[in-house]
C-alpha cells in the first residue's frame, strides 16, 4: 500500500467545494456538481464588475451566483483587499452571498506595516483565505491552500492540530471538473450549518484525533514491503489514537444523533474500522 492510498483512511470532508474565476458555473453545471457531491462553491465578488477591478481577474455577474444558490449548494465568495470592505459587505447582502473571504495574495494587495488586514476583517465581516503563512491574525473562519502531491487527503487543514475557528483547506489548485477550472477544497461542516453547535464541537473533536493520526502514519510510512508494524516509526502512539478514535465514535454513537451527525459519524466510523483492520488493532 503505497502512502497516497493511506488517505482513504483519513476524515471523509464534510463539505466538498469549489472555486473559479473566469469559469463561471450555469445552472446545469451547478446542478450536476451538487449531484456529483460537491456541496459548496465560492465564486469572486467585486464593488466593480469589470475584468481587473482591485487586481481580480474575473468578478462574478451576479446571475453566476443565483446558479449556485439556485442548485442547492451553499455560496460564497473570494474579495480583494484593494476593495471597499463596506461596500462589499452591502453587496453580498443585497446579492444573497452568506459568506465572503478575504483573497490575501500579494499579486492583489501586498503585506504592508502596520498590518491593513484586521481593519479590512472587522469592516467587512469577511473570514481569511491564503497560504498557511498569512493565517497570522484573528479571523471569524480560515480557509488555507495548500497543494499537497496527489490531490485532496480528505481533511480540513493542512497541519494538526487544525485551528479552533471554522476552517477548510483549499487542497487541489487549478484543474478541470464539470468543464471547467476549477480550484477544489475540503470545509468543516460549520459552512453548511447542518448540525447544531453541540454536535459540531463533537465531531470537530473526532476530526482533530483522526487527522492528527493521519498525519502521524502518513509522515511514518516508509517502505510498502515491510510488515505493519514495520511501517510506522511509532505504531504504539498510532494503535492508541485508533482507540480513542473508537472511543469517541462509540460515545456518541450511545446518544441521540440527527441524520446529519449520523451520516457523518458512519462515514468516519467506516475509515477508521478499515484503517483498524489494516492495523490489526482495535475493535473492527
Amino acid at each position: 500500500m503505497r502512502r497516497r492510498a493511506l488517505a482513504a483512511y483519513a476524515l471523509r470532508p464534510v463539505i466538498w467545494a469549489l472555486d473559479s474565476s473566469f469559469d463561471m458555473p450555469t445552472l446545469a453545471q451547478a446542478r450536476e456538481a451538487r449531484a456529483a457531491g460537491v456541496g459548496f462553491w465560492w465564486g469572486y465578488l467585486a464593488t466593480v464588475q469589470v475584468p481587473g477591478a482591485f487586481n481580480l481577474a474575473a468578478p462574478w455577474s451576479q446571475q453566476a451566483f443565483s446558479n449556485v444558490v439556485q442548485a442547492g449548494l451553499g455560496c460564497g465568495a473570494f474579495v480583494s483587499g484593494l476593495d471597499d470592505p463596506v461596500g462589499l459587505r452591502q453587496l453580498a447582502q443585497a446579492w444573497g452571498i452568506p459568506l465572503i473571504a478575504l483573497d490575501d495574495e500579494d499579486a492583489i494587495r501586498p503585506l504592508t506595516v502596520p498590518d491593513w488586514r484586521p481593519a479590512f476583517l472587522a469592516a467587512s465581516g469577511a473570514g481569511l483565505y491564503g497560504l498557511l503563512e498569512r493565517h497570522t491574525i484573528a479571523a471569524p473562519f480560515r480557509i488555507a491552500a495548500l497543494y499537497p502531491a496527489g490531490g485532496c487527503p480528505g481533511a480540513t487543514w493542512p497541519t494538526s492540530p487544525p485551528p479552533a475557528e471554522p476552517h477548510g483547506w483549499q487542497c487541489q489548485g487549478t484543474h478541470t471538473e464539470f468543464g471547467l477550472s476549477v480550484d477544489r477544497s475540503a470545509l468543516d461542516d460549520w459552512f453548511g450549518g447542518h448540525m447544531t453547535q453541540e454536535e459540531h464541537d463533537a465531531l470537530l473533536n473526532i476530526q482533530r484525533i483522526v487527522t492528527a493520526n493521519y498525519y502521524q502514519i502518513t509522515t511514518g510510512y516508509d517502505d510498502p514491503q515491510q510488515t505493519r508494524h514495520g511501517m510506522l516509526k511509532d505504531f504504539p502512539a498510532v494503535v492508541a489514537g485508533v482507540a480513542a478514535i473508537q472511543q469517541q465514535l462509540a460515545a456518541l454513537a450511545s446518544g441521540s444523533l440527527t441524520p446529519d451527525l449520523k451520516s457523518e459519524l458512519d462515514a468516519i466510523k467506516a475509515s477508521v474500522d478499515a484503517l483498524s483492520k489494516h492495523l490489526g488493532v482495535g475493535s473492527a
